[in-house]
């Protein structure tokens, strides 16, 4: 018991600290990379010719499906894409349909497709629009959507007029 009352070191090795070295990595910080070696990255290993090199010829019909993707009347004369024309509606769709809505409040069972048979302008303006069929059996509204999609600016192209049709379905949501 006496042993543990006497102040005794912790270690038995009570020599020098550890000298540390560093890193071979951190050593090498400081230098740089050596850069490229241009006079070698530079040498040609060729003669500059294509000696022995064979190319194959490829016929393909790309340019012909792009060609036909261009949308043209019967006379040849460019015309309005389909996806001007839905992008056009998409974007007032929110003016059409608030009149739809307004007209639901009145008659809850209110709903059907429209067929608008419109004329586009290469201007963009909708020059007619007339319903050639209505499942919705309300002459105001549709009266009203005629003169809202009259409004409609389909943005000037170079293109012949427009004269076709396009649904509306109207239901509740």
């Amino acid at each position: 018991m006496q042993d543990l009352k006497k102040n005794q070191s912790l270690s038995n090795d009570a020599g020098q600290a550890a000298t540390v070295t560093r890193s071979l990595i951190t050593k090498k910080a400081t230098q740089g990379s050596g850069g490229i070696k241009v006079a070698t990255a530079s040498q040609s290993s060729g003669t500059g010719a294509l000696a022995g090199q064979n190319t194959t010829n490829v016929k393909s019909d790309i340019g012909d499906a792009v060609e036909n993707t261009k949308r043209r009347t019967k006379s040849g004369t460019l015309k309005r894409s389909s996806e001007n024309i839905q992008l056009a509606f998409e974007k007032h769709k929110p003016a059409i349909f608030a009149l739809y809505h307004r007209a639901l409040r009145k008659a809850p069972s209110l709903q059907g497709r429209v067929n608008f048979r419109l004329t586009i302008l290469p201007s963009g303006k909708v020059s007619k629009c007339s319903i050639v069929s209505s499942e919705l059996n309300d002459p105001a509204l549709e009266k009203r959507l005629i003169a809202r999609i009259k409004r409609i600016n389909f943005g000037a192209m170079d293109v012949a007029t427009w004269n076709d049709t396009y649904l509306i379905n109207f239901l509740p949501t």
